[in-house]
């Protein structure tokens, strides 16, 4: 009787104790929805998506030209064009001074993404293991300038999410038709002289314009499916067809497979929601994205034991993919010299200096990064990815919509750089969309956890 008892009065101790922690978590998840209705309530203008338009336009465009339209031009035509550096540094201002108007929300964005802010810290330490320590300087305060710009855009996209494709589509409607005209009816300017004229419109070469095409392909496509105006979706048509034949006439293969997985992906799993065989179609689809990944990593490192020349010969390519294959070898040799904090993010200029390599990237941006940052900076690197991936493919759960076209971005992205160098590239359109896509998705399932109700696309 007595045990009967003592059971009974610890029951009643458990269930306080229960009802208190409930009671606890309650309070915290009001106080955080609280916050979010006050995030709600401070409007961001317009203005405050101008900085990442500007960058757009500025990575996506070679806004001073020069006789020499090689790689190595293109790699450091940001230090030695007046034109490009003022463009940016007044977004980079702008965006500083909406930070310091509005420091608590965008500390809080910053919170959120603290582990792209720990890359960033390891991306300034590598200053002291460069031989070019001011280019890793310069890279950092481009990165910072990055982020800065990102936030901003963040809190406006945030809150008026059905114009992000709609914006994005038109910007990039004018840099496709441009880039188009100036290909077609001035080719010393539009197209790449040192190779088979292929066309690099108002880029720097053939390989940058694949990378437009290929962002502006995902911006018209997904915004087929989120916008609601007629004209805006004649846009897209319009500006998913210009980029179709930017990506032929740039020749760039792997934009135009990245483009290829989106075109069929994304109808697929855009029409499954709510579907029960979602998350099974969704496994088969990562699994192989996963084993196309590795079998391309493996053909970086030991292209000679897969023996697929003749596939490559049959379809008009060289089993060396355009020279990548011995660039890949010479940067498997660098990070070998330096394995644990690599030669610094300073554009590979210390490698260049050692006359490894005459420009500045190995066309491999999981190799460029474990060069330049050693195994820290690569682990670094993949703990950022990973999370994205993670928050992103959470985020269906909340916002369908949203976390498909975002990981559809993300994994092409992913893919890309097998055979491109775009990863903690401080001037470049696909990291800008990777670094805005991982503090995007994050914002709006932040914001989708305590049932906000702003405007944004299902």
């Amino acid at each position: 009787m007595h045990a009967h008892k003592r059971r009974g009065v610890m029951g009643h101790a458990v269930r306080g104790m229960q009802h208190a922690s409930f009671g606890e978590n309650e309070g915290v998840n009001e106080l955080v929805a609280s916050e979010v209705e006050k995030e709600n309530a401070r409007k961001y203008g317009f203005i405050y998506c101008l900085p990442f338009l500007v960058l757009v336009f500025a990575y996506s465009v070679n806004l001073v030209r020069k006789h020499n339209t090689g790689i190595e031009s293109g790699q450091f035509a940001f230090l030695s064009n007046p034109v490009n550096l003022i463009v940016l540094g007044l977004s980079y201002l702008s965006s500083a001074i909406f930070f310091c108007i509005n420091l608590q929300w965008f500390f809080r964005n910053l919170k959120r993404n603290w582990l792209y802010l720990i890359v960033i810290f390891f991306v300034s330490l590598t200053v002291f293991v460069s031989n070019y320590p001011i280019k890793v300087l310069i890279n950092c305060i481009h990165l910072i300038g990055m982020v800065l710009v990102v936030v901003s855009a963040v809190n406006y996209f945030a809150q008026n999410s059905s114009n992000f494709f709609d914006i994005l589509s038109l910007v990039f409607l004018v840099i496709i038709f441009v880039s188009i005209f100036v290909s077609l009816f001035f080719p010393a300017i539009g197209t790449y002289q040192r190779l088979n004229s292929e066309w690099m419109g108002l880029t720097s070469n053939p390989n940058n314009l694949g990378d437009v095409a290929f962002v502006a392909n995902w911006v018209a496509f997904f915004g087929l499916y989120f916008s609601t105006g007629k004209l805006i979706k004649f846009f897209n048509v319009l500006t998913i067809s210009g980029a179709w034949i930017c990506l032929f006439k740039a020749d760039c293969i792997t934009s135009l497979a990245c483009s290829f997985i989106v075109l069929i992906a994304g109808p697929i799993f855009m029409s499954m929601e709510g579907n029960s065989r979602l998350k099974i179609l969704l496994k088969i689809f990562f699994l192989s994205l996963f084993f196309i990944f590795i079998f391309l990593l493996l053909y970086t490192f030991f292209p000679e034991k897969l023996g697929i020349d003749p596939l490559f010969h049959s379809v008009g390519r060289d089993s060396t993919l355009s020279g990548r294959t011995s660039l890949w070898s010479k940067g498997l040799v660098s990070f070998s010299i330096k394995p644990i904090l690599g030669w610094g993010f300073d554009s590979n200029a210390s490698i260049m200096s050692k006359s490894i390599i005459s420009y500045g990237q190995f066309h491999n941006g999981y190799l460029n990064v474990a060069v330049a940052g050693g195994s820290v900076g690569f682990v670094l690197l993949i703990i950022f990815i990973g999370r994205t991936i993670l928050v992103c493919s959470r985020l269906r759960y909340k916002s369908f919509g949203v976390s498909v076209a975002f990981l559809a971005l993300l994994m092409t992205l992913l893919l890309h750089d097998i055979t491109e160098a775009t990863f903690l590239n401080p001037t470049n359109l696909c990291w800008l969309m990777f670094v805005f896509s991982a503090f995007y998705i994050d914002m709006i399932l932040w914001m989708r956890s305590f049932g906000q109700k702003s405007e944004m696309f299902c």
